[in-house]
């Protein structure tokens, strides 16, 4: 079992003097967040991919933005500009779903082509 997560546990993560912009609620979003995980702390995974497939479906970063970005252009399979983990995170979620359907057989492999070509990502 790891650390309580609790603010000291968040403010390790995200110290005040690298993200003076988390604020006391933001810190209260962060750790409802993180409990509602349990003992699955995939924010602590070393691996980019697996830290991504998970930040994927939250609204608050919890975690290095350079980390997520690393692993959602793994799991994509091309270039992600950073602004587009806040303006498009349904599209991103989207695209992911295809490419793990397209993974498992599910969908042929024009299919990602053509969506992703329609949606402009």
């Amino acid at each position: 079992m790891g650390k309580e997560i609790d603010e000291a546990y968040v403010r390790e993560m995200f110290p005040r003097e690298r993200y003076p912009w988390i604020d006391e609620n933001d810190v209260k979003v962060i750790i409802a967040t993180m409990k509602k995980y349990g003992e699955h702390r995939w924010w602590e995974l070393e691996d980019p991919v697996e830290f991504a497939r998970n930040q994927i479906y939250e609204k608050i970063l919890l975690g290095e933005g350079e980390r997520y970005l690393e692993g959602l252009q793994k799991l994509l399979r091309r270039e992600v500009a950073p602004n587009e983990t806040y303006q498009y995170p349904y599209g991103l979620q989207e695209e992911l779903a295809i490419i793990e359907a397209q993974d498992r057989g599910l969908i042929p492999p024009e299919r990602r082509r053509r969506i992703v070509t329609i949606e402009g990502y």
